[in-house]
């Protein structure tokens, strides 16, 4: 996808004062607080997604419950996330995108965080690379992070494989290739 599509230019556009209005996407105006209800609800919850998401990526799941929680009613929210999406202030497969790097170079597993993106209400699959590797370069690739990660950061246990094993389990790691990478691990100790 394009950084810079038509709907993007709408959005910079709908922020001149003449066509504010006219497209949607202007973040002037309106009521500090959240509505009843009303007509200006949309306006104000798309201002608050423009605060949050200046701070950090959001999913959208994420960014529903934060105004859902903040009292805005659900058309308000639904209205302000589509609106939000359409101008590329929110988009779940970027943010998914970085959510995977962060987590891999902080040693979390691939299951860990295949579980981080549904409880975020993101499909794993709809992530480019995600399961389109073959499964044998995924495990080898999972077993060189998990090796790597007890290297850096080694168990504070007495038993070293089990701590390895705990410590990786914790960490997202699958019971397999944890396993594998315990017992590699602590072999090399010896």
């Amino acid at each position: 996808m394009p950084l810079i599509d038509d709907a993007y230019i709408a959005c910079l556009k709908a922020l001149l004062p003449e066509e504010g209005a006219a497209a949607g996407c202007t973040a002037a105006g309106g009521p500090s607080g959240p509505g009843t209800g009303g007509p200006e609800a949309p306006e104000v919850a798309f201002r608050r997604i423009e605060r949050l998401a200046s701070f950090r990526e959001r999913s959208t799941q994420e960014l529903r419950q934060r105004l859902e929680r903040e009292g805005f009613d659900a058309d308000a929210a639904e209205g302000a996330l589509a609106r939000a999406q359409a101008c590329g202030l929110v988009d779940d497969v970027r943010f998914a995108e970085v959510l995977v790097r962060s987590r891999m170079s902080a040693g979390m597993g691939r299951q860990g965080i295949g579980f981080e993106l549904e409880r975020l209400g993101i499909d794993p699959g709809d992530i480019p690379g995600w399961s389109g590797a073959d499964p044998a370069d995924e495990e080898s690739d999972e077993l060189d992070r998990a090796l790597g990660f007890l290297e850096r950061k080694p168990p504070p246990s007495k038993n070293k494989r089990d701590g390895a094993y705990r410590k990786l389990l914790g960490k997202g790691y699958a019971s397999p290739v944890a396993s594998k990478a315990a017992r590699i691990w602590s072999e090399n100790l010896e």
